[in-house]
């Protein structure tokens, strides 16, 4: 009997976004009085943006290299995943000493994550017209 793989396996697919989530969560958990002054720190909507486009990225990325739905559907998949991670990570620093929820922060995220799947989007249809 064979078996038909669905590509890499569950840890090698996810792990990127898994990682990157809890490099989120533990950058989350820094009190502001503790965070570092840079220049980048003070655009803290494009710092949103960015990180969570990377989630986005690695998230929507895993779901289609396990190869177990259509890329509209891993893209509303990744939306609703990333953006609900976003929300918890804002209720999450209500409790961390110096910092707040912000609802355009969730905002910033899931434009960030849309950007991400966009761009995954495109790379993968221009992969597959070279292959």
């Amino acid at each position: 009997m064979t078996s038909v793989s669905a590509g890499p396996s569950r840890v090698r697919a996810y792990a990127p976004a898994v990682l990157w989530a809890i490099a989120i969560f533990c950058a989350s958990s820094i009190p502001s009085d503790a965070m570092p002054s840079s220049i980048i720190f003070s655009q803290d909507k494009l710092l949103h943006g960015g990180v969570y486009a990377v989630l986005g990225f690695l998230a929507y990325r895993g779901i289609r290299r396990r190869g177990m739905t259509a890329w509209r559907a891993a893209a509303w998949i990744t939306f609703g995943i990333c953006v609900l991670y976003g929300a918890s990570d804002e209720f999450h620093q209500h409790f961390v000493p110096g910092r707040s929820m912000d609802i355009f922060d969730l905002l910033a995220d899931g434009v960030g994550v849309a950007s991400a799947i966009g761009v995954a989007r495109v790379l993968e249809v221009r992969a597959a017209r070279h292959a």
